[in-house]
């Protein structure tokens, strides 16, 4: 079984992640616990997000996505809940953390293709509101390139990836051309895409990130 937990929001507004962690490469009884929180919280029917009853200005927000052979499940855990899982699940995080010694800040800079200097503000949703009949899923962030002149987009990225049903594979493209003026600019970049309406996570090639994908209803 293998475990990722993606920690965002805070009053520093972090965006850092433990996993993801094999359970069997776990400390034994920590293992146990594990499995022991999962089972009793029937995790993988638990709604996608945990009903909030209000959101806290510099509350933690997150995201736990737990794969078991052929069961895959996300679960939001957003502001205070008071669903009867969340101490469970805050219980489960807690013990992801102390194995893993601590969240990690999910790195944005490395790897990066050329002329790409950084990425921020990465999201990924779904409309669900009332009335909407919009079927895409949309994701969208920030690029920082080094020359006013190069271009980025996404596109589809699914060539030699295994295929995971809950998974969207997207490809940042960058498009630097022989002018090169040296001026550091943010470029928003954006895409989306009727990929189906079971997509939990989107994986994006050239910045070594996950994104959790979010209902807005």
């Amino acid at each position: 079984m293998q475990i990722t937990v993606i920690q965002t929001g805070g009053f520093a507004g972090v965006h850092q992640q433990v996993g993801p962690l094999d359970s069997s490469s776990l400390d034994p009884e920590v293992a146990e616990q594990v499995d022991r929180i999962i089972a009793e919280s029937d995790f993988f029917n638990l709604p996608e997000r945990l009903p909030t009853t209000g959101q806290v200005y510099d509350d933690f927000n997150y995201a736990v996505h737990v794969v078991d052979g052929d069961h895959a499940h996300t679960v939001e855990l957003e502001g205070q809940s008071d669903h009867p899982a969340a101490p469970a699940i805050l219980e489960l995080i807690s013990l992801l953390d102390g194995a893993a010694g601590g969240f990690r800040p999910i790195l944005t800079n490395t790897g990066l293709p050329d002329g790409v200097v950084e990425t921020r503000d990465w999201s990924a949703w779904y409309n669900r509101m009332p009335g909407s009949d919009d079927r895409d899923l949309h994701v969208s962030g920030i690029c920082g390139v080094a020359s006013s002149h190069t271009t980025v987009r996404l596109e589809p990225g699914n060539v030699g990836v295994v295929p995971e049903e809950d998974l969207c594979v997207l490809q940042l493209v960058v498009a630097r051309p022989d002018i090169d003026d040296d001026r550091y600019v943010e470029l928003p970049v954006s895409w989306q895409g009727d990929v189906g309406p079971d997509k939990k996570r989107v994986r994006i090639h050239g910045v070594s990130l996950e994104i959790p994908v979010k209902i807005a209803e």
